[in-house]
């Protein structure tokens, strides 16, 4: 009587610890749009337009067969938030139970349970998630290369041992300067101008994202609109978001970056 009172006992512990921790776990649901998103995703630079107040390097973004998904800062090794993802079309809902988040980047201060992200893939390893209008972009992570995106090895910084530089003020007609940033997966372009208060403080344009590259000629995913001041080189580069291919030739202390037949040339003093 004794031990089938002590099984029964064992087996109702069991059962309570199983639900429990069942009850804990988040639904997803990635359906056959879903697929595509399973696996970790490393944040790459600013959000797309937007300054270094919008930085997502820090942030891996994981999702598993099941549709659970888990945000994390990589630096502090901290869960900003998990749960469960819902994928239909071109977007998706978060279910995170009664979690609540902690470190998220700029703009996306409100997401939980509930929110909703739009997302876009330029490419099969290139992630955009958008969020009250505010999108970082993320790269998928493969095994066998560095988990930090913003640290690895890439074509632009092969380019040339500089890595920022400065539109030549005879070989353009564009009222301010700009300085180009180079970093492995991206690109940032600033504009100097001399007449203001500041004198040649840099003032934050936009930032072109690496998608691929043969020869001299490079793919990026950008972001523009009509309040940004971008060099006439890119009077044809559309509004919104949008892929745009240029020609980026480096040689001796000049980079010349050419763009549906315009050019601008760059110098790294």
């Amino acid at each position: 009587m004794k031990k089938n009172f002590l099984l029964l006992f064992t087996t109702f512990l069991l059962f309570t610890l199983t639900a429990t921790g069942c009850s804990n776990k988040v639904s997803g649901n990635l359906g056959k749009d879903g697929i595509k998103l399973v696996g970790t995703w490393n944040g790459v630079g600013n959000a797309l337009g937007r300054d270094d107040s919008y930085n997502c390097d820090y942030l891996s973004f994981s999702i598993d067969k099941e549709g659970q998904f888990t945000l994390k800062d990589i630096t502090q090794n901290k869960t900003c938030l998990s749960g469960g993802l819902s994928v239909s079309s071109s977007k998706f809902s978060l279910n995170t139970g009664s979690e609540t988040a902690v470190g998220l980047p700029s703009g996306w201060d409100d997401l939980g349970s509930g929110s909703t992200l739009s997302y876009t893939m330029p490419s099969e390893n290139i992630l955009v998630l958008t969020y009250d209008n505010v999108s970082y972009l993320f790269k998928k992570y493969k095994k066998g290369t560095q988990s930090d995106s913003s640290n690895t090895t890439g074509p632009l910084l092969n380019l040339t041992e500089n890595d920022v530089w400065y539109s030549k003020e005879d070989f353009t007609t564009d009222t301010n300067r700009y300085k180009l940033s180079l970093y492995d997966n991206y690109m940032e372009l600033h504009s100097l101008d001399e007449k203001a208060a500041t004198k040649n403080e840099p003032t934050f344009v936009t930032n072109f994202f690496y998608l691929s590259s043969r020869d001299n000629e490079f793919t990026f995913y950008t972001y523009k609109d009509d309040s940004m001041n971008l060099p006439a080189v890119f009077k044809d580069l559309p509004n919104g978001f949008s892929k745009c291919t240029m020609k980026i030739h480096a040689e001796n202390n000049s980079l010349t970056l050419s763009y549906k037949g315009q050019n601008l040339l760059f110098t790294n003093k």
